[in-house]
């Protein structure tokens, strides 16, 4: 992910912190939502954890199954 890509992501909030083990990045995909935390050493890979956890992933369409033969 880039940076930019932020910029098309719905996000309420994100803010991040130095903590003793690296960084801890918290998100919040809408106001009121419960925040998301994740630590990593660095902080893009922070960043990117936090951010693809709040973000919705698709729903799979169902598997066309063909009708039984007559």
């Amino acid at each position: 992910m880039q940076l930019s890509d932020l910029d098309s992501r719905d996000l309420f909030s994100l803010t991040w912190w130095k903590n003793a083990e690296g960084f801890c990045v918290g998100v919040q995909r809408l106001a009121g939502d419960q925040v998301h935390y994740e630590n990593r050493k660095v902080l893009s890979e922070a960043i990117i954890a936090a951010v693809e956890a709040v973000t919705p992933k698709p729903i799979p369409a169902p598997a066309i199954v063909p009708p039984p033969p007559f």
